[in-house]
């Protein structure tokens, strides 16, 4: 499992250069293998928000989850966060 190390030169690209956009993508990446908190998660997205409002791998995370929260919201679906479990499936005309 390389993510571990991985980490560790991000963060340490990070400390030699702050708003690199592309460390800071793969720093959340890393960060949601290896289950970090979600708001360890939130914050680079906001530095990255901050340093490049139209990034476009955020649009396309923000897009993701976007469409997601559509479709849920079609069906009988809850879902007690982005990561955590559906309790319920079922849509209209299903039983």
């Amino acid at each position: 499992e390389q993510f571990p190390e991985a980490e560790e030169l991000l963060s340490s690209a990070l400390e030699e250069n702050p708003g690199h956009t592309g460390a800071l993508v793969n720093s959340i990446v890393a960060a949601r293998y290896l289950n970090r908190p979600e708001e360890v998660i939130q914050e680079f997205v906001d530095r990255i928000k901050k340093l490049d409002p139209d990034n476009a791998t955020v649009k396309q995370w923000e897009d993701a989850a976007n469409s997601f929260d559509e479709a849920a919201a079609g069906r009988d679906v809850k879902v007690t966060s982005r990561e955590g479990a559906v309790e319920g499936v079922g849509g209209k005309g299903r039983k």
